[in-house]
C-alpha cells in the first residue's frame, strides 16, 4: 500500500483531532445547556403546580424572574449552534483537504512508479547495450589476435624468402 509522508499524516490527524475535540466540547456544552433548560422548565412546571390558583401578579413575577434565564439559555443555544455549524464546516474543509492531498499523493505515487519503470527499462537497455559492446569488443580482440597471427606468419614467410 502507498505510504503518505509522516508529516502530512500527522498534520491531517492533528487537524481532525482538533476539529473532533472542538465539536465534542460544543456538544457537551449544548447538552449541559439542554439539561439546564429542562431543569428550568421543570421549575416553572413545579411553580405552576404549586400555584394552582395563583394571583396574576405572582405568576407574572415568576415568569419575569425566569425570563432573563430563558433568554440567556436561548442565546447560548444559538451561539452553540453557530459554533457547531462552524466546526462542521471546518471539519468538512479538513476532509476535503485530506481528499485532495490523497489524490495528489496518488498522482505522485503513480509518477514515481512510472519513473521507476522507466529507470529499470533504461538499466535493462543499458545492460543489453553493454553486453553487445562487450561481445563486439571480444570479436574485435579475436580478429586482432588473428591478424597478429597472420602478420607473424607473413613475417616468417618473408624471412624465409629473404633467407633463400
Amino acid at each position: 500500500l502507498p505510504m503518505r509522508a509522516p508529516n502530512a499524516q500527522q498534520e491531517e490527524a492533528s487537524a481532525l483531532e482538533e476539529a473532533f475535540q472542538g465539536t465534542q466540547a460544543i456538544a457537551e456544552e449544548f447538552q449541559a445547556l439542554s439539561a439546564s433548560y429542562e431543569a428550568l422548565m421543570a421549575q416553572i412546571d413545579d411553580g405552576t403546580v404549586k400555584l394552582q390558583d395563583p394571583p396574576a401578579s405572582s405568576l407574572s413575577s415568576l415568569m419575569e424572574s425566569n425570563e432573563d434565564h430563558v433568554v440567556e439559555l436561548v442565546d447560548a443555544i444559538a451561539t452553540l449552534e453557530a459554533a457547531l455549524a462552524e466546526r462542521e464546516k471546518e471539519l468538512s474543509e479538513v476532509i476535503v483537504s485530506e481528499a485532495e492531498a490523497g489524490r495528489k499523493l496518488e498522482t505522485l505515487e503513480t509518477e514515481v512508479s512510472t519513473l521507476r519503470t522507466r529507470l529499470q527499462s533504461g538499466e535493462t537497455e543499458a545492460g543489453q547495450a553493454s553486453d553487445v559492446m562487450q561481445n563486439e569488443l571480444a570479436a574485435l580482440a579475436d580478429e586482432l589476435a588473428s591478424m597478429a597471427g597472420d602478420k607473424a606468419k607473413l613475417a616468417e614467410e618473408l624471412s624465409a624468402r629473404d633467407a633463400e
